[in-house]
């Protein structure tokens, strides 16, 4: 509830989602949850939101000298290189960077958002971007999938 309708005229989906991935992110490794459940893979959407953008901000926040639970002991970008990250909505080359940054190829993922966006669209503008070779983008379009999901592997 307190973040819905911050801007007039613009609806929260522009802003607000990936903010609200940010912070489950956040919540998710702040928490401690990260160390409790070790071996849980979780796909966070929209290219992990903002956090690839804030990453900076993470770093300081989980490597505090209150962070006294000590909930990234690796820090904060270790703990999120265990993710995957779909790029629904995260195809564009300013959006990739950052995110190519925090991640490898190996930590992507294909992602649509259809209707909102269509997979030719996608991987289009991913292989575009110039940052990933054939083979990566293989990765990304369908062989981290295959190895999350291999009942699904065709």
């Amino acid at each position: 509830k307190c973040c819905t309708n911050l801007v007039p005229g613009i609806g929260d989906a522009a802003i607000e989602y990936g903010a609200d991935t940010t912070r489950a992110i956040a919540r998710f490794l702040f928490s401690g949850s990260a160390q409790r459940y070790p071996d849980l893979r979780i796909i966070w959407s929209h290219g992990g939101g903002t956090m690839p953008y804030l990453v900076r901000r993470c770093i300081g926040v989980g490597e505090q000298p209150k962070n006294k639970a000590n909930v990234t002991p690796d820090g904060f970008l270790a703990a999120a290189r265990k993710f995957y990250y779909d790029c629904a909505q995260q195809m564009l080359k300013p959006q990739l960077y950052p995110l190519k940054e925090v991640v490898t190829a190996e930590r992507m993922m294909f992602g649509t958002d259809a209707p909102y966006e269509y997979a030719v669209d996608v991987m289009g503008e991913i292989a575009k971007s110039g940052f990933f070779n054939k083979s990566q983008l293989h990765t990304i379009s369908r062989g981290n999938a295959e190895k999350l999901f291999p009942r699904f592997k065709a």
